[in-house]
């Protein structure tokens, strides 16, 4: 069974990949444009240390 919410993604990344040609400098300058439109949507701050463990069950 395929995960929807994996499908979408592989799919907006194929659609983003050929939008750019496959090429690196365009993903870049790309995934930059983003980020300065976006940025409430991107990790801002890292973490300035770990969440503590939570037991699995």
């Amino acid at each position: 069974m395929v995960d929807k919410f994996v499908e979408e993604i592989h799919a907006v990344r194929k659609k983003i990949c050929e939008e750019c040609d496959y090429d690196f400098q365009k993903l870049g300058e790309y995934d930059m444009r983003i980020q300065k439109e976006s940025s409430a949507h991107f990790v801002t701050e890292v973490p300035k240390q770990e969440p503590a463990p939570t037991e699995k069950k």
